[in-house]
């Protein structure tokens, strides 16, 4: 679904100070119905590398092709009918004052597919209802709740849902259960991953919590630990040796 070839990003500093690499001539490849986990701490250029592949970040040398098309130079409305990026920020994909009814319908027309017809957006808006009822968060009996009023793991909730039912085969997720507590977030997770792998979705999730990578556990999924705009490792979840060494992974990249 989606072929890196040495990809590479320097940030010039914007005249506060020296250029930075978040990322050196990076490749690798995201098959189709596969979940990535990007593991690594912050600057690390997990964030960098997801922002690339949805195309609001070009790289500064390097390819990237999606879905066998050269992809390399175009922006994110290019992308849309492929990639749905969900931000850390639930705000940045929902409109706060209207209500979870009328995001759910903005979701329907805010995509590469503005010119829907009538009875293939009613089909899309079932779709989101019925990702809604299966997160069991009941916001698809809270229909006229303006969204500033839900919490942040109902806001995620529903933009998941908004996703999963967009019709694109690539989903993005930016650190999505930032916002969540401890108690929802998990959850959350294991419901997006079990319909991920269901609809045959290619996701990749960017997140600094090691714990998250382990959650809904499939054979399929995969781990790859960024460090310093590189790869330090690249590995199904099945293959690696314990959570205690992947902690231990992970702290060194701490130090």
């Amino acid at each position: 679904m989606i072929e890196i070839q040495k990809v590479s990003k320097v940030f010039d500093g914007n005249g506060s100070g020296s250029p930075r690499q978040a990322l050196g001539e990076v490749s690798m490849e995201f098959n189709r119905a596969q979940w990535c986990n990007l593991l690594g701490v912050n600057g690390s250029g997990k964030s960098t590398l997801l922002r690339i592949i949805s195309g609001e970040l070009q790289p500064s040398s390097g390819s990237i092709s999606i879905s066998g098309k050269e992809m390399t130079g175009t922006g994110s409305v290019k992308r849309a009918k492929h990639v749905f990026f969900v931000e850390q920020n639930a705000g940045a994909n929902l409109v706060p004052t209207m209500t979870v009814e009328e995001n759910v319908l903005l979701s329907l027309f805010d995509s590469a597919y503005p010119s829907l017809g009538f009875f293939k957006t009613r089909q899309r808006r079932s779709r989101v209802m019925e990702y809604l009822s299966e997160l069991d968060m009941g916001l698809e009996k809270r229909l006229h709740t303006q969204v500033r009023f839900l919490s942040g793991g109902e806001r995620q909730g529903l933009v998941l849902a908004a996703a999963l039912a967009s019709s694109t085969p690539i989903l993005l997720l930016d650190e999505f259960l930032a916002s969540t507590d401890p108690t929802v977030g998990p959850r959350l997770l294991n419901i997006a991953k079990n319909v991920a792998h269901r609809e045959e979705l290619t996701v990749i999730s960017v997140t600094h919590n090691v714990d998250h990578v382990l959650i809904g556990n499939i054979s399929k999924d995969r781990i790859v630990m960024l460090h310093d705009g590189g790869i330090h490792f690249d590995r199904k979840v099945d293959d690696l040796p314990s959570r205690e060494w992947l902690v231990d992974q992970y702290k060194s990249m701490e130090r």
